[in-house]
Formats: structure tokens, C-alpha cells, sequence
């Protein structure tokens, strides 16, 4: 059956259902034809499953668990139980609260005289969550959502230009000192002299993996700043030692890193503004991908006016559509599912651009084994 059939059995929206998929607790088939979600009915009793226990307030990570076999549905409950208790208990405080301002006739001008132990645990354990939700889940309206993503990746962009210059010097700097001990007659290397960069290329690629996985398991927008952050420098790092056995690419890379990515954090602005002046521009992939696609030719442009018309020019235009791919993708299926959005939100879609293991695992079972570019 099609998502609207499910829509009207489990009264789940279209994008709940796509949500739960994404999530692996769903896995509809695909049709050979068309590659559209052809829903089972095994699908809608893990689906009308998940809306009772999200009723009971089990979080997906839980589910996650139960689905995988990790925990049964007694060991929920007894966990679900104690946490109500927890929670009964400050109810039972904020009822005292309430009452006693009732009592005493609080209102707006003598507010403050109403009495709250806020040096109690519970109030400073719920005083710590209600300001995290009231910075990170303040709900922002579209246009707000695509400026502050467009703000966070092109400051990120620009954050990887500088390093980039950095970067190309010491890169420049150790493969020079290198390549001269290598070519004197008098010294001799028993092993490839370039093989700490090696391990350390292997060290980024698994580094990537890592902060992947941690960008997929938490929740807390602050952490997933910080990997942001992490990642972006990684990023950087790789993309200027890369091909360092070859002098004229590696010299080539060195020297347009930083323009690559100045024309990403350019990029990151031109698709907030059309999304803010076209509302539905860009909530079709196929113009996405046409945007993507002007990206490129003219980055290409730039860089054959610049390095001449060679072959190994592509290569850092290769980098520049790489990126902007996971930027526009991303970033389309954001404002194509979802209808509210949150800081949280942006950080979660500009970390998964500076991150391709986070990338590949946040699709996961999101667009099946099928095209990716089919809704």
C-alpha cells in the first residue's frame, strides 16, 4: 500500500512515517518499477506498535532496542514506570508551587514573592532542562531555519578556507624537507618516507567514521556543535595532504582549497536565499539538482580561468560538488519533511554536510537499496 493509505490507517503523517524509516524501524519494499515505498501490513502494526509506546513516552532509542532485541517490553515499562515516579514527584512540587501563589493571591507585580526552593535538586535539575529546551527547541519559522543553516556552514566554509591556508603551508613546508632528503645521494630512507602521512590519512578516515556514529547516537545540540566543529577541521586536514605522492596534484589542491571552500560558504547563501524567496523552489530534487548542477559549471569555469584547462583542474572542482551535493541534498529533504524546525534541527543538518559518515549513516534505510533521488 502507498504512504497516504498508511497516513489514513495509523493517522501518522507522511513525514512521521518517513522519520521511522529513517530510523530502521520500518523497512517498506520498493517498487522494481517506479522505486516508490510500497508499505506491508507488517509495516503498519510496527507503526500503530511505535505510536503506543511514543504514547507511553518510550524514546526512539528505546524502541530502537526493543525492535533489535536488546530490552523487552517489561524491562520498558519497569524503566518507563520509574521514570513517571521521577516525574510525579516533580509534579507534586509544581502543584505545591501553584497552589500556594493561589493562596496568596500572587500576580504580576509581587510574582517574586512566591516561594520556590530553587536550590532544591529537582528544581535545578528541571531548571537545567527547560533552558537547554528553551535555547535549542525554540521552533523557527522556514525562512528562519535556512538563514541560521546558512550562517552556521558558511561560517564553518570559511573556518575550513583559513585553515586551509594554514594547512598548505605546513603541508608544503614537510613534503619539501622530504622530497629534499629523499633526492640527496648521502641519506637513506628504509621505508616510504611519506609514511606517517599515510597513517594519518588512515587516522582521518577513521576519525570520520567515529564522529559519524557520535553524530548519529546524540541528541545534544551542544556536542553536535563541537563535532561540527571537529569534523570541518578534519575535512580540512585530509582534503590538504591528500595526493601527496604526486607533486602537481598535491600543489594544485594546496592552492585551491581555500577557493573551494570560499565558493561552498557562497553556495550555502545562494540556496538559503532562494529558499526564502521561493518557498517550493528547492522542495523538488530535480531542482535542487539543477541548482547543484549551475554550482558546478561555474565553479569548473572559475577554476579552468584560473589553473588553465587541464585534466587535474577537476580535481578540486571535484571536491566543491562533492560537498555541495550532501549540502543540497540535505538540506532539501530537510525543508521537503519537515513542517516545524529548530535550532537543533540546523545543527543536525550542517553537521551531517561536514561529515560524510554521518551523511551515508543518517540516510540509512531512509531511501532503501533504490535511487536516492526518488521520493
Amino acid at each position: 500500500m502507498k504512504i497516504k493509505e498508511v497516513q489514513k490507517i495509523t493517522e501518522l503523517s507522511a513525514a512521521n512515517i518517513r522519520f521511522y524509516e529513517k530510523e530502521g524501524l520500518i523497512h517498506p519494499l520498493r517498487e522494481e518499477n517506479n522505486n516508490y515505498r510500497n508499505y506491508r501490513d507488517e509495516d503498519v502494526r510496527r507503526l500503530e506498535e511505535i505510536k503506543k509506546l511514543r504514547l507511553l513516552g518510550i524514546t526512539i532509542p528505546k524502541i530502537k532496542q526493543l525492535y533489535n532485541g536488546k530490552v523487552t517490553v517489561s524491562e520498558l515499562m519497569n524503566e518507563r514506570l520509574a521514570e513517571v515516579q521521577e516525574e510525579q514527584k516533580h509534579l507534586e512540587l509544581t502543584k505545591s508551587a501553584c497552589e500556594n501563589a493561589l493562596k496568596h493571591h500572587i500576580e504580576l507585580d509581587n510574582l517574586n514573592e512566591l516561594t520556590i526552593d530553587e536550590h532544591k535538586h529537582e528544581w535545578q535539575v528541571r531548571l537545567a532542562i527547560i533552558m537547554q529546551e528553551d535555547t535549542y527547541r525554540e521552533v523557527l519559522t522556514r525562512q528562519q531555519f535556512n538563514s541560521y543553516v546558512a550562517r552556521l556552514l558558511t561560517w564553518g566554509f570559511c573556518l575550513c578556507a583559513l585553515l586551509s591556508v594554514f594547512f598548505r603551508q605546513f603541508a608544503y613546508y614537510y613534503t619539501e624537507r622530504i622530497r629534499e632528503q629523499v633526492t640527496s645521494p648521502d641519506y637513506y630512507l628504509p621505508r616510504n618516507p611519506f609514511h606517517y602521512v599515510t597513517y594519518l590519512m588512515y587516522g582521518i578516515i577513521f576519525a570520520t567514521i567515529v564522529l559519524g556514529i557520535l553524530i548519529y547516537c546524540t541528541s545534544n545540540a551542544i556536542i553536535l556543535l563541537v563535532l561540527f566543529h571537529i569534523s570541518l577541521i578534519l575535512n580540512t586536514v585530509f582534503l590538504s595532504i591528500c595526493f601527496y605522492w604526486k607533486e602537481d596534484v598535491s600543489f594544485l589542491m594546496r592552492t585551491n582549497l581555500p577557493d573551494v571552500f570560499i565558493s561552498l560558504a557562497l553556495f550555502a547563501l545562494i540556496i538559503s536565499s532562494l529558499m526564502n524567496r521561493k518557498k517550493r523552489l528547492l522542495t523538488k530534487i530535480r531542482y535542487s539538482l539543477l541548482t547543484w548542477g549551475i554550482y558546478v559549471g561555474a565553479v569548473t569555469i572559475v577554476m579552468i580561468i584560473k589553473n588553465g584547462a587541464a585534466l587535474l583542474t577537476l580535481i578540486p572542482v571535484a571536491v566543491a560538488a562533492l560537498f555541495s551535493l550532501f549540502m543540497i541534498i540535505e538540506w532539501t529533504f530537510t525543508n521537503m519533511d519537515y513542517e516545524r524546525f529548530t535550532k537543533y534541527d540546523a545543527y543536525c543538518l550542517s553537521t551531517n554536510v561536514s561529515n560524510i559518515a554521518a551523511f551515508v549513516i543518517s540516510k540509512r534505510g531512509y531511501y532503501g537499496s533504490g535511487n536516492i533521488f526518488r521520493r
